[in-house]
């Protein structure tokens, strides 16, 4: 039994001596296994890091050429910076002068619109208070302006007749014959004359009121000599008509009778004897003397004598 005992041991301090002789065999296989893998990986380690010291050497020459030109670029930049503070002083400079320039335009512009706005102002209430009428029209013969006599005479508002032609907004007549005659804005437009005056017409009114009216006409012309529109000037001649008439009346007929006078009676006398001779025609005359006449301023006065002359021119008024 010792002696199995013994075998036993030492078969099994064999197996366990082989045991671990494999087991160490197997321990220096690992080892040689793993010193090889320390070896190819500080190879490779030693690799990695020559590549990575390239690399950041390659890194660090880009990262001074990007500093290079970075400089360059700001060094440019800075001279691009400082043209442009030049051209931009110069520029600025221009400017200033431009506005003191502009502004002193503006200033006489200013100063000039306010003359044209006097001066408008001062035609507007000088046409606004004279006297006559005062119509003036565009190129075209439209309306553009009546003055308040111009309103009052025609029957008609600025603002109404605005814009519309003269030759609706005026009916003429002409006094002696009573044919349409035309306005004289247009024939002064038409002839390109000076003015165009008529001192015989007849404004028709829309309520149909004639009234006699002196009237010219003159064009209003640009500074190249353009004509741009006209202007019309009228009166109301009424009144002038009526002593016209009685002066020539009181010139040509006897206040007391009111037959013609001597002065009169000779120059129609005149007109007969010289037709008689150019129409080889004939005429009769008839005298009437009237007698005793004295007697009558003698007994009843000059009164009664006046009376008498004015019922005997009234006989004969009623005959012939």
């Amino acid at each position: 039994n010792l002696s199995l005992t013994l075998l036993f041991f030492s078969l099994g301090l064999a197996a366990l001596a082989a045991w671990a002789t494999y087991a160490l065999y197997r321990l220096g296989q690992a080892y040689k296994q793993a010193q090889h893998e320390i070896a190819q990986a500080n190879r490779l380690l030693a690799e990695n890091v020559d590549e990575r010291a390239t690399a950041l050497q390659v890194t660090n020459i880009n990262l001074k050429m990007e500093v290079i030109e970075r400089r360059a670029m700001e060094a440019e930049l800075l001279r691009y910076r400082e043209h442009l503070e030049e051209i931009v002083a110069q520029r600025t400079a221009m400017l200033e002068k431009t506005n003191l320039h502009l502004l002193d335009e503006i200033a006489q512009r200013k100063k000039a619109e306010r003359k044209l706005f006097e001066q408008k102002e001062r035609a507007q209430i000088t046409l606004a208070s004279i006297g006559d009428a005062v119509v003036t029209t565009d190129a075209k013969g439209q309306v553009v302006y009546l003055n308040p006599v111009a309103e009052e005479l025609i029957g008609k508002h600025n603002a109404e007749v605005k814009g519309q032609p003269i030759a609706d907004m005026m009916h003429l007549l002409n006094e002696a014959t009573r044919e349409t005659v035309e306005n004289p804005v247009l024939s002064c437009m038409r002839e390109s004359a000076h003015a165009v005056a008529n001192n015989a017409s007849l404004l028709i009114r829309g309520d149909g009121n004639e009234i006699p009216i002196s009237d010219s006409a003159a064009p209003i012309r640009d500074r190249e000599n353009n004509i741009i529109g006209a202007v019309m000037v009228f009166h109301d001649v009424t009144t002038e008509r009526q002593l016209t008439q009685q002066l020539s009346y009181q010139a040509t007929h006897d206040a007391l009778t009111g037959l013609v006078n001597r002065q009169e009676f000779e120059r129609r006398l005149t007109r007969v004897l010289q037709s008689a001779k150019a129409d080889h025609t004939e005429h009769a005359l008839m005298f009437l003397d009237l007698d005793h006449f004295k007697q009558v301023n003698d007994t009843s006065g000059h009164a009664a004598g006046d009376e008498l002359l004015r019922q005997i021119a009234a006989l004969l008024k009623h005959a012939i």
